[in-house]
Protein backbone atom coordinates (compact mmCIF):
# COMPACT_ATOMS: atom_id res chain seq x y z
CA UNK A 1 0.00 0.00 0.00
CA UNK A 2 2.83 2.63 0.75
CA UNK A 3 4.60 1.21 -2.75
CA UNK A 4 1.51 2.51 -4.38
CA UNK A 5 0.81 6.06 -2.24
CA UNK A 6 4.78 6.71 -3.14
CA UNK A 7 3.58 5.91 -6.85
CA UNK A 8 1.29 8.20 -6.97
CA UNK A 9 3.27 10.70 -5.16
CA UNK A 10 5.24 10.75 -7.85
CA UNK A 11 3.47 10.36 -10.75
CA UNK A 12 1.39 13.80 -9.24
CA UNK A 13 4.91 15.44 -8.79
CA UNK A 14 5.97 14.69 -12.32
CA UNK A 15 2.92 16.28 -13.38
CA UNK A 16 3.02 19.26 -11.52
CA UNK A 17 6.86 19.56 -12.88
CA UNK A 18 5.09 19.45 -16.48
CA UNK A 19 2.33 22.00 -15.98
CA UNK A 20 -0.57 19.77 -14.74
CA UNK A 21 -2.86 20.74 -12.47
CA UNK A 22 -4.93 18.52 -9.36
CA UNK A 23 -8.29 20.01 -10.98
CA UNK A 24 -7.42 18.14 -13.94
CA UNK A 25 -8.15 15.51 -11.86
CA UNK A 26 -11.89 16.09 -11.24
CA UNK A 27 -12.21 15.48 -15.03
CA UNK A 28 -10.96 12.37 -15.22
CA UNK A 29 -13.61 9.47 -16.21
CA UNK A 30 -13.67 5.88 -14.86
CA UNK A 31 -15.29 3.46 -16.14
CA UNK A 32 -16.54 -0.52 -14.51
CA UNK A 33 -15.33 0.71 -11.20
CA UNK A 34 -17.27 -2.37 -9.67
CA UNK A 35 -14.22 -4.09 -11.52
CA UNK A 36 -11.85 -2.03 -9.42
CA UNK A 37 -13.84 -2.47 -6.13
CA UNK A 38 -13.94 -6.37 -6.46
CA UNK A 39 -10.32 -6.84 -7.70
CA UNK A 40 -8.84 -4.25 -4.53
CA UNK A 41 -11.67 -5.67 -1.93
CA UNK A 42 -11.15 -9.24 -2.22
CA UNK A 43 -7.39 -9.55 -1.44
CA UNK A 44 -7.64 -7.18 1.50
CA UNK A 45 -10.52 -9.86 2.84
CA UNK A 46 -8.32 -12.80 1.99
CA UNK A 47 -5.77 -11.55 3.17
CA UNK A 48 -7.77 -10.74 7.03
CA UNK A 49 -9.25 -14.59 6.82
CA UNK A 50 -6.94 -16.08 5.12
CA UNK A 51 -9.70 -18.98 3.33
CA UNK A 52 -9.35 -21.87 1.58
CA UNK A 53 -8.53 -21.83 -2.48
CA UNK A 54 -6.61 -18.46 -1.84
CA UNK A 55 -4.62 -18.54 -5.18
CA UNK A 56 -8.57 -18.95 -6.91
CA UNK A 57 -9.73 -15.80 -5.65
CA UNK A 58 -6.41 -14.01 -5.92
CA UNK A 59 -6.53 -14.99 -9.34
CA UNK A 60 -10.69 -13.91 -9.86
CA UNK A 61 -9.25 -10.32 -8.23
CA UNK A 62 -6.69 -9.72 -10.69
CA UNK A 63 -9.24 -11.10 -13.52
CA UNK A 64 -11.23 -8.06 -12.34
CA UNK A 65 -8.42 -5.54 -12.14
CA UNK A 66 -7.20 -6.92 -15.19
CA UNK A 67 -10.82 -6.41 -17.35
CA UNK A 68 -10.71 -2.88 -15.73
CA UNK A 69 -7.76 -1.70 -17.16
CA UNK A 70 -8.57 -3.03 -20.46
CA UNK A 71 -12.14 -1.83 -20.29
CA UNK A 72 -10.92 1.57 -19.83
CA UNK A 73 -7.39 1.36 -22.36
CA UNK A 74 -7.99 4.95 -23.26
CA UNK A 75 -6.12 6.46 -20.28
CA UNK A 76 -2.74 6.54 -20.50
CA UNK A 77 -0.99 4.31 -18.66
CA UNK A 78 -3.53 1.37 -18.56
CA UNK A 79 -1.95 -0.78 -20.69
CA UNK A 80 1.09 -0.77 -18.50
CA UNK A 81 -0.70 -1.34 -15.12
CA UNK A 82 -2.40 -4.35 -17.37
CA UNK A 83 0.57 -5.58 -18.56
CA UNK A 84 1.96 -5.64 -14.51
CA UNK A 85 -1.36 -7.03 -13.13
CA UNK A 86 -1.02 -10.26 -15.92
CA UNK A 87 2.65 -11.13 -14.69
CA UNK A 88 1.57 -11.86 -11.59
CA UNK A 89 -1.85 -13.58 -12.25
CA UNK A 90 0.51 -15.83 -14.35
CA UNK A 91 3.06 -17.36 -11.89
CA UNK A 92 0.20 -16.74 -9.03
CA UNK A 93 -2.01 -19.40 -11.22
CA UNK A 94 1.65 -21.47 -12.22
CA UNK A 95 2.34 -22.20 -8.91
CA UNK A 96 -0.95 -21.47 -6.74
CA UNK A 97 0.79 -18.41 -4.99
CA UNK A 98 3.07 -15.79 -5.19
CA UNK A 99 6.86 -17.00 -4.47
CA UNK A 100 8.78 -15.07 -1.90
CA UNK A 101 12.55 -15.17 -2.30
CA UNK A 102 14.19 -15.94 1.05
CA UNK A 103 17.01 -14.25 0.00
CA UNK A 104 15.09 -10.82 -0.76
CA UNK A 105 13.19 -10.90 2.98
CA UNK A 106 16.59 -10.82 4.09
CA UNK A 107 17.59 -8.11 2.48
CA UNK A 108 14.55 -6.57 3.09
CA UNK A 109 15.27 -6.81 6.51
CA UNK A 110 11.87 -8.78 6.59
CA UNK A 111 14.16 -12.12 8.41
CA UNK A 112 17.24 -12.24 10.19
CA UNK A 113 19.29 -14.76 8.06
CA UNK A 114 18.13 -17.00 5.38
CA UNK A 115 17.07 -20.31 7.65
CA UNK A 116 14.70 -18.07 9.56
CA UNK A 117 13.25 -16.41 6.40
CA UNK A 118 12.48 -20.48 4.45
CA UNK A 119 10.44 -20.71 8.16
CA UNK A 120 8.28 -17.69 7.65
CA UNK A 121 4.12 -17.84 7.47
CA UNK A 122 3.12 -15.40 4.60
CA UNK A 123 0.09 -13.65 4.60
CA UNK A 124 -1.52 -15.21 1.53
CA UNK A 125 -1.32 -15.84 -1.81
CA UNK A 126 2.37 -15.06 -0.98
CA UNK A 127 4.64 -17.89 0.01
CA UNK A 128 8.18 -19.02 0.65
CA UNK A 129 9.92 -19.55 -2.02
CA UNK A 130 10.25 -23.72 -2.80
CA UNK A 131 12.51 -25.84 -5.17
CA UNK A 132 9.84 -26.83 -7.13
CA UNK A 133 8.16 -23.42 -8.01
CA UNK A 134 8.23 -22.31 -11.85
CA UNK A 135 8.58 -19.01 -13.16
CA UNK A 136 10.42 -17.55 -9.54
CA UNK A 137 11.77 -14.40 -11.97
CA UNK A 138 8.46 -13.19 -11.75
CA UNK A 139 7.80 -13.51 -8.13
CA UNK A 140 8.60 -11.27 -5.69
CA UNK A 141 12.30 -11.04 -5.39
CA UNK A 142 12.75 -7.41 -5.55
CA UNK A 143 13.59 -6.31 -1.81
CA UNK A 144 12.61 -2.77 -1.20
CA UNK A 145 14.25 -2.29 2.32
CA UNK A 146 12.75 1.24 2.69
CA UNK A 147 8.70 -0.47 3.29
CA UNK A 148 10.17 -3.73 4.44
CA UNK A 149 8.85 -4.98 1.01
CA UNK A 150 9.54 -7.63 -1.64
CA UNK A 151 7.61 -6.94 -4.60
CA UNK A 152 7.85 -8.36 -8.07
CA UNK A 153 8.22 -7.29 -11.21
CA UNK A 154 4.68 -7.43 -11.89
CA UNK A 155 4.36 -5.20 -8.83
CA UNK A 156 6.88 -2.40 -10.45
CA UNK A 157 5.40 -2.82 -13.93
CA UNK A 158 1.65 -1.85 -11.91
CA UNK A 159 3.36 0.68 -9.83
CA UNK A 160 5.26 2.78 -12.66
CA UNK A 161 1.32 2.26 -15.00
CA UNK A 162 -0.15 3.87 -11.91
CA UNK A 163 2.07 6.93 -11.76
CA UNK A 164 1.71 7.03 -15.11
CA UNK A 165 -2.03 7.51 -14.72
CA UNK A 166 -1.90 10.56 -11.96
CA UNK A 167 0.97 12.15 -14.58
CA UNK A 168 -1.59 12.08 -17.77
CA UNK A 169 -4.28 13.06 -15.67
CA UNK A 170 -3.09 16.23 -14.63
CA UNK A 171 -2.06 17.25 -17.57
CA UNK A 172 -5.20 16.72 -19.17
CA UNK A 173 -7.25 19.62 -21.14
CA UNK A 174 -8.91 21.79 -18.87
CA UNK A 175 -12.18 22.98 -20.40
CA UNK A 176 -12.53 27.07 -19.49
CA UNK A 177 -15.35 29.52 -20.45
CA UNK A 178 -13.79 32.60 -22.15
CA UNK A 179 -15.61 35.56 -23.28
CA UNK A 180 -15.47 36.77 -26.19
CA UNK A 181 -16.46 39.88 -28.08
CA UNK A 182 -18.54 39.87 -31.55
CA UNK A 183 -19.05 43.07 -33.39
CA UNK A 184 -22.10 42.79 -35.06
CA UNK A 185 -23.23 45.08 -38.22
CA UNK A 186 -24.82 47.84 -37.86
CA UNK A 187 -28.58 48.38 -39.98
CA UNK A 188 -30.65 51.27 -40.23
CA UNK A 189 -28.32 54.10 -39.20
CA UNK A 190 -27.93 52.57 -36.03
CA UNK A 191 -24.05 51.96 -34.05
CA UNK A 192 -22.94 48.92 -34.28
CA UNK A 193 -23.59 46.62 -30.65
CA UNK A 194 -21.14 44.63 -28.83
CA UNK A 195 -22.13 41.18 -28.02
CA UNK A 196 -20.44 39.12 -25.17
CA UNK A 197 -20.69 35.49 -26.16
CA UNK A 198 -19.05 32.48 -24.01
CA UNK A 199 -17.04 30.62 -26.04
CA UNK A 200 -15.56 26.75 -24.72
CA UNK A 201 -11.70 26.64 -25.12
Amino acid sequence: MLSALLAVMIGAGVGIYRGGHFANLSGLRIDYWQLLAVGVTVPLVIGWLNPPLTALFVSIALCCLIAFALLNFTLAGMGVVSFGLFLNLVVIVVNGAMPVDPAAMVRADLAPNLATAKQLTLVAPREVQQAGDHLVFLGDVIPIGLFDQVLSFGDLILLFGLADIVMHAMMRPHKTAETQQVLLPATGGLQPAMSNRGVVA
